[in-house]
């Protein structure tokens, strides 16, 4: 019943959102799941999500204007559906992580076994162990074809577009391309493994060269900017309170003579702090932009992390939900203590 319904609803996504559902739930090797099923219970949880948050806004954050409620709603529900999104890229990328890991030593057992006298969709068949994991799952879906008549060829051509990884598509592009020209495999698969050990030997060493620039921006992103905006945040109450305090008090404008002349004595802004103009930006706004402004430097800091590191910025996205989490945890923390650190001056 639940499956019509997600189908039906999913016939608002064009042609190529499903079809890119299709590719990224068989790189996860996510199979028992349609596209349009995906699709349309992420819609609908997305959705139920920003209800949620439309009638809960008004407790968080009191007194805006009720666009503003609408905005945050659409925003969680956009936000919703782009974590739907990043929970299948990141599914594809994890397992295409391990199937990279263990491709080498599978193209040495293939070897190996041609060596031994087997053909090559005999070889390939054997490879399939256990410890391989996801490869193994690939190598299954590869012998089976064969078995059915497809060519060897075109089954490790359809293997590399199930698998979201451009150094293994390369390597079996690469095979494929021996097979077709009839060359001597055993030396062929022993190359391609050890040039894929060399190329994920030379990203670990690139992964150690730049840990510091990482932890830079780990550091600037997740500690440094939340302090900064929790000290422009509690500036900005405590100048209000100041402002609100001399408005209220009528003998801050009083006049007294000093020495035969009179001299007023008004509420005027000293270091920043005084009376303000009533269109001018509040101290809830300014925190609501600080929260905003968190997110986004933490979200795509965990990104540029990614991009560092791995070489992709959807490798960074495992960080994302961590960095943002930390960030806001520090802003609320140090304006929490700035708060009772000071507030027997706002007294």
């Amino acid at each position: 019943m639940f499956e019509k319904i997600y189908y039906q609803t999913a016939e608002i996504f064009p042609p190529s959102a499903v079809e890119k559902t299709r590719e990224l739930l068989q790189q996860g090797g996510i199979e028992k799941i349609s596209p349009k099923v995906y699709l349309g219970l992420g819609t609908y949880l997305s959705t139920a999500l920003a209800l949620i948050a439309f009638f809960l806004a008004p407790i968080f954050v009191p007194g805006q204007h009720p666009a503003a409620y609408v905005g945050i709603a659409v925003a969680v529900q956009l936000l919703a559906g782009i974590l739907f999104y990043l929970n299948l890229t990141m599914t594809a990328e994890n397992r295409a992580e391990k199937i990279e890991a263990m491709l080498p030593e599978m193209l040495q057992i293939i070897s190996a076994n041609i060596r031994a006298g087997m053909t090559l969709e005999n070889a390939v068949w054997s490879s399939a162990r256990e410890e391989f994991g996801p490869l193994r799952d690939e190598i299954k879906k590869v012998s089976a074809d064969a078995y059915r008549g497809i060519p060897i060829q075109d089954g490790m051509l359809n293997m590399s577009k199930r698998i979201r990884s451009t150094l293994a598509e390369r390597a079996i592009k690469l095979i494929v391309e021996g097979i077709a020209k009839g060359g001597e495999m055993t030396r062929l698969l022993d190359r391609v493994a050890w040039d894929l050990k060399s190329a994920q030997t030379l990203r670990k060493e690139i992964t150690t060269a730049t840990l510091t620039y990482s932890l830079f921006i780990v550091f600037a992103a997740v500690i440094v900017s939340p302090l900064l905006f929790s000290v422009s945040t509690y500036y900005s109450e405590m100048n209000e309170k100041i402002a609100e305090k001399t408005t209220a008090s009528p003998e801050l404008n009083m006049s007294k003579s000093v020495r035969g002349g009179p001299m007023t004595y008004s509420a005027i802004p000293i270091m920043g702090f005084g009376q303000r103009p009533k269109d001018m930006i509040t101290s809830n706004e300014i925190k609501l932009f600080a929260y905003a402004a968190i997110i986004i430097t933490t979200a795509f800091s965990a990104l540029l992390l990614g991009v560092i590191r791995y070489g992709k910025p959807s490798k960074g996205l495992k960080f994302l939900v961590l960095f943002v989490v930390l960030g806001l945890a520090v802003f609320s923390l140090a304006h929490d203590f700035l708060t009772a650190a000071f507030s027997s001056i706002m007294r």
